[in-house]
């Protein structure tokens, strides 16, 4: 089995890229899905906060608790180092240490039938990220990225390491700032490493496709006994 931290000889170079292709499609998913949650997230947080500001005790701590806990695993399983984790963080680590097999062909691979001012913008990018020891990208250019993005987002894995995935005495903290920050940070280094990478630019700005806010449209549940009894229903 093929590790992060072994170099891959040039029999592999195919088997690797395919496998770091299925590892970035699979982290594009995970961090599309979390720029969607933060969406619906802060939407219902804000509305809640402006229509009803005496109404954020009970269930709206039950809301953003869950949030917070599912933004955090996802960030940690995007930066995750283990041997089977299929992670963005492994494929920088694994390109760090086979940069050869991200060399000039497979930089150009999808551009071959490209107008030639795509390619040319493809070639000059190429030659900014170029090994100075070969031609393939610089391993020290993955190396800040993994290095900065690690920076970026420590404080969220380490909350959900030491306060979702496991109880640890040390434990974290972690203000809504610092998570919308951190989740920012993960998408624009996604961003920059797709460029590079299928030389594509990933939108992450969520279009909700569906009436997602119906559901709140209408009474879920009679109105609390104390408004009816004392007539006191907010409003009224």
């Amino acid at each position: 089995m093929l590790l992060w931290h072994m170099s891959a000889s040039p029999k592999q170079y195919d088997q690797v890229w395919a496998k770091w292709e299925k590892w970035f499609d699979l982290t594009a998913k995970t961090v599309y899905v979390m720029y969607h949650d933060r969406e619906l997230f802060e939407t219902m947080r804000d509305a809640i906060v402006e229509r009803g500001p005496k109404d954020t005790g009970t269930w709206f701590e039950h809301y953003a608790r869950m949030y917070l806990s599912k933004q955090a695993m996802a960030a940690r399983r995007v930066m995750d180092t283990d041997e089977k984790a299929e992670s963005f963080r492994r494929i920088l680590l694994a390109m760090e240490e086979s940069p050869q097999v991200f060399n000039r062909d497979r930089f150009m691979a999808k551009f071959s039938e490209s107008d030639e001012w795509i390619r040319g913008e493809r070639i000059a990018m190429f030659e900014k990220l170029r090994s100075p020891n070969g031609d393939w990208v610089d391993p020290e250019v993955i190396r800040y990225l993994r290095e900065t993005l690690e920076a970026d987002v420590d404080n969220l894995v380490t909350y959900a390491t030491r306060v979702v995935a496991h109880p640890d005495k040390r434990g974290a903290t972690l203000t809504w700032g610092e998570l919308r920050k951190a989740i920012d940070d993960l998408g624009d280094a996604f961003q920059q490493f797709g460029a590079v990478f299928h030389g594509t630019h990933y939108e992450l700005l969520p279009i909700v496709q569906d009436d997602w806010q119906g559901p709140f449209r209408r009474w879920l549940f009679e109105p609390f006994r104390e408004w009816r009894d004392m007539n006191m229903m907010p409003g009224g």
